[in-house]
């Protein structure tokens, strides 16, 4: 990309600037942006351990996480009504409790 960033300079010394040597110039500041950026993630991905995705069941968090609402709930005198559809799996690198 640096030596087409230089021979796009030496054109436009030569003939002026265009639309075409400015829109060689755009591309190859994306270009670069976008290079630089693969760059890191490539570095990130060497530098940290694989990530084990684990099956679990979405259903049944989302289930733990209302009822613990039920209480507020209760004191508030409030009906808390949900509708959860049973054994939603999905995968995910890391279970927290809410």
């Amino acid at each position: 990309m640096r030596q087409i960033d230089a021979n796009t300079d030496v054109i436009e010394m030569e003939a002026g600037e265009s639309q075409w040597t400015s829109s060689t110039k755009k591309q190859i500041e994306r270009l670069t942006f976008l290079t630089e950026k693969l760059v890191l993630l490539f570095k990130m991905d060497e530098e940290q351990p694989r990530i084990e995705m684990l099956s679990f069941d979405l259903s049944d968090l989302l289930t733990d996480v209302v009822t613990s609402f039920d209480a507020v709930c209760a004191s508030r005198e409030k009906e808390m009504t949900t509708s959860i559809e049973p054994s939603i799996q999905i995968k995910g690198n890391a279970i927290v409790h809410i």
